[in-house]
């Protein structure tokens, strides 16, 4: 039987962590360090959640990402 494909990726992975780290500073103007999970739905317009803890310590927060 054949069916359709569901593609993963790694919300983890170094690069993808990078990029939201920028996006983070870049909105926010703290810097913080991300974990996200690690096996994200490739699906447009949806979204995932990733833990941003700001670098030398303060309140843990979530950050939202939608994905284009």
């Amino acid at each position: 039987m054949r069916g359709p494909f569901i593609k993963f990726f790694d919300a983890d992975d170094p690069a993808v962590r990078a990029a939201i780290v920028r996006a983070v500073e870049e909105q926010t103007g703290v810097k913080a360090t991300v974990a996200c999970p690690d096996d994200v739905e490739i699906k447009k317009g949806d979204t995932f959640t990733c833990k941003a803890t700001p670098e030398g310590g303060g309140e843990t927060g979530t950050v939202t990402v939608t994905q284009k």
